[in-house]
């Protein structure tokens, strides 16, 4: 167990010192990452326009027998998640470097490092007892 503390210490400490080092450049990764990731989980979100097809047929069957499900499968039961996706992915494309955003990401790294070590600590405790 301390082992993967240590590992996941040293890679946050890595990580802030990438971005005290050269901010621009981790931003520019940190950005494409950000973007990649909201783009792969919009093409998991949303179906092929095959399946939408198929599902929609099979629907039509619900119409008169079960319209709430009908209408759930019409109105696309993960289209709120799309949404929110879509937005995030906008976020994500509109997110611009600035000294405010260095601050904010520095204290996150900062944060989740003391996160880590209040865990290892915990569990280090957990175990004497």
């Amino acid at each position: 167990m301390d082992r993967e503390f240590s590992t996941a210490i040293k890679r946050l400490r890595i990580e802030r010192e990438r971005l005290i080092n050269n901010p621009e450049q981790y931003f520019t990764k940190f950005k494409e990452s950000v973007v990649r990731h909201y783009t792969e989980r919009l093409k998991e979100l949303r179906p092929s326009k095959d399946f939408q097809d198929k599902v929609l047929k099979e629907a039509e069957l619900l119409k008169d027998t079960h319209p709430d499900i009908y209408a759930c499968v019409v109105a696309g039961v993960d289209i709120k998640y799309i949404s929110s996706a879509e937005e995030d992915l906008r976020n994500a494309e509109n997110l611009s470097y600035s000294d405010q955003w260095v601050s904010d990401e520095l204290c996150r790294l900062d944060n989740k490092i003391k996160q880590v070590i209040g865990l290892w600590e915990f569990n280090a405790r957990a175990e004497d007892i």
